[in-house]
């Protein structure tokens, strides 16, 4: 009796045991979902904001009439950089934490080079851009841009920067060498140095070409004239992409200057170089918005979208490429032809009908 009591006490307790446990797990279970809720939401947001403003910056390049220029090719390949990582990285790491597999180690692999391409690209793309536009603002004279900026070889340039890019992180993969986030090696770091040289010639760059412009403008206003619509529009245009390579530059230097420093000082921790990598990844999705905050021509091309797509109809995209007036008049013209013409073909249908009638009465008395 002593020994059947015995058992039933132990198995009691073994099997609270278990129950507890059980709980435990399960509330440290639901307690990990629940930190994963807001990632999910923000990466789910930044990926459709992010997506829309990248398809509307290149469709108004496409649309207006006044951003249809050579040069602007390059803009549309940084907003294809961009896209690269609001399209495609963060619906895999929405994926990931729905999945469960944020933490595995091929997930942050993907992330962290797929960032690193995106990045390569844009530091590259910004130095192409800063030297087209000095060429198309202050060396427009005697073709010299047309000559140094043809299509071949911005087109050469386009596809340079991006096969630079992925050889240089597939050569990082294959000899693992460099930072790795994942893998916590921190100790090449200084190798990042070397892309601040593009970075600081396009910072160069910007500069002499805003200087000149400010100059040329200084003397135009002197002589009471504010140049060509060409020349107010591409010095707007130059001011929105120093504006956009100065964000770029607030958003990933952080993150360059803390990878950097912990690898000599560990001063900063790793969480905070993880936080500032994620803020650098959502300079993609803003980068679009901030041309229409600062450029005339970008945010007239995204209301036409956001009309068209919202709550006109086909023919009314149309207006982006004409005038006031000209479209008044081209719609009335085709209006009234169209109408013409009905009313032409209608009247010839029924002289037609009478005029056979008339034949048919006719062959019809001479027989009687």
């Amino acid at each position: 009796m002593e020994s059947s009591s015995y058992k039933s006490q132990s198995d009691d307790l073994a099997s609270n045991g278990n129950i507890s446990n059980y709980n435990s797990t399960k509330i440290e279970y639901v307690k990990s979902r629940n930190n994963e809720v807001g990632p999910l939401i923000l990466y789910g947001i930044f990926s459709v904001f992010g997506t829309t403003i990248n398809i509307f910056e290149i469709s108004s390049l496409v649309v207006q009439e006044t951003l249809c220029k050579r040069g602007n090719i390059l803009l549309v390949n940084q907003a294809l950089a961009n896209l690269l990582i609001s399209a495609l990285l963060f619906p895999v790491m929405c994926v990931a934490i729905l999945a469960g597999l944020q933490k595995e180690d091929f997930v942050c692999q993907w992330e962290w080079h797929t960032a690193l391409v995106c990045f390569l690209v844009t530091v590259m793309n910004y130095l192409c851009i800063s030297v087209e536009n000095y060429l198309r603002t202050c060396r427009k004279e005697n073709h010299f841009y047309d000559t140094c900026c043809g299509v071949q070889l911005l087109l050469s340039l386009i596809l340079g920067t991006w096969a630079a890019a992925v050889s240089c992180v597939t050569t990082l993969v294959i000899l693992q060498k460099g930072p790795n986030l994942c893998q916590k090696t921190f100790e090449n770091s200084t190798m990042l140095f070397v892309f601040f040289v593009p970075v600081f010639l396009t910072c160069a760059v910007f500069a002499k070409a805003v200087y000149e412009q400010r100059s040329i403008t200084h003397s135009l206003s002197q002589q009471n004239s504010l140049g060509s619509r060409d020349e107010t529009l591409q010095r707007h245009l130059l001011n929105s992409n120093v504006i956009a390579f100065t964000l770029f530059l607030c958003f990933w230097l952080p993150f360059l200057i803390s990878l950097t420093l912990h690898s000599t000082t560990a001063i900063p921790s790793v969480t905070t170089i993880h936080q500032l990598f994620t803020l650098a990844q959502i300079y993609s999705c803003v980068c679009g918005m901030m041309y229409a905050f600062t450029h005339d021509s970008f945010r007239q091309g995204y209301m036409y979208l956001i009309r068209y797509l919202c709550c006109k109809t086909r023919g009314e995209l149309s207006k982006i490429m004409t005038s006031e007036n000209k479209r008044g008049a081209v719609r009335v013209h085709i209006g009234m032809e169209t109408r013409v013409g009905d009313r032409s073909r209608k009247f010839s249908r029924i002289s037609s009908a009478l005029s056979h009638y008339e034949t048919n009465n006719t062959k019809c008395e001479e027989f009687l």
